[in-house]
């Protein structure tokens, strides 16, 4: 098992872009993880997560709903690796793509948590 791991993440090893990417990726993930958690219990009890949503009750949600964007951070970078790692070996420019786009999305989500937990704290 360790074997076919170390084989399948081996693009992402070794790919320069993708390994760089990933690496600051789980930086950001972890430093965006540890504002939260600093800033958590000073939070008011509703805070307003789902801004996709009209005005009212429906955008608020306990405090604890700032932790899902969190989540989906993780959940983006091990689907884009994945990925990168499944398809290196017919386009390493795509692979190197997901890899990019996972940063992005990742940076995205740190500016959203900060700027929510600024907003109500």
């Amino acid at each position: 098992m360790r074997k076919f791991m170390k084989e399948f993440f081996n693009p992402a090893i070794t790919d320069r872009i993708i390994y760089k990417s990933t690496v600051v990726s789980i930086f950001i993930m972890l430093l965006t993880f540890l504002y939260v958690l600093i800033r958590f219990f000073s939070l008011p009890p509703f805070i307003p997560v789902f801004n996709q949503l009209p005005w009212g009750n429906d955008r608020i949600g306990p405090k604890f709903t700032i932790f899902i964007p969190l989540l989906t951070t993780v959940l983006i970078l091990v689907s884009n690796l994945t990925l990168s790692s499944l398809i290196y070996a017919k386009s390493p420019l795509l692979s190197r793509i997901f890899a990019v786009t996972t940063l992005l999305s990742i940076l995205l989500i740190l500016i959203f948590s900060v700027v929510i937990i600024n907003l109500v704290a």
